[in-house]
């Protein structure tokens, strides 16, 4: 019920193409219902599920500050633009950035800790 609030879910599969890329998919909500929806095979292959996650956030997080500037640009006020996403570390890696990496996790580009500067 909330028209202040823009709120993203998006979520990838890892390697579930024949050639074992990973695939994303984004939904936009606002108010009750969702605004709109996609779903992207991801450009790049990558080697492991976190890789994946925090490919697919970086893939769509233009579309998220684009979606917010846009409807600001309309003269509606945003309060809140939340993405969610569920694996632990991909948020990890998102909040702390590469701080939070570990053996497995330092190969990851450091281009997609972006989504790390926008976080408040």
């Amino acid at each position: 019920d909330d028209f202040q609030t823009l709120t993203w879910y998006i979520d990838s599969a890892f390697a579930v193409h024949a050639d074992m890329k990973s695939h994303t998919g984004s939904a936009f909500t606002l108010g009750k219902g969702a605004i709109c929806s996609d779903s992207t095979k991801q450009k790049i292959n990558t080697r492991s599920s976190t890789e994946s996650e925090l490919v697919g956030v970086d893939d769509k997080i233009a579309k998220v500050i684009w979606t917010k500037k846009f409807i600001e640009c309309q003269g509606f006020k945003v309060k809140l633009n939340i993405v969610y996403q569920d694996n632990q570390s991909t948020l990890k890696l998102a909040n702390n950035g590469k701080e939070s990496s570990g053996k497995r996790t330092r190969h990851f580009d450091i281009k997609y800790f972006y989504v790390t500067d926008l976080i408040s």
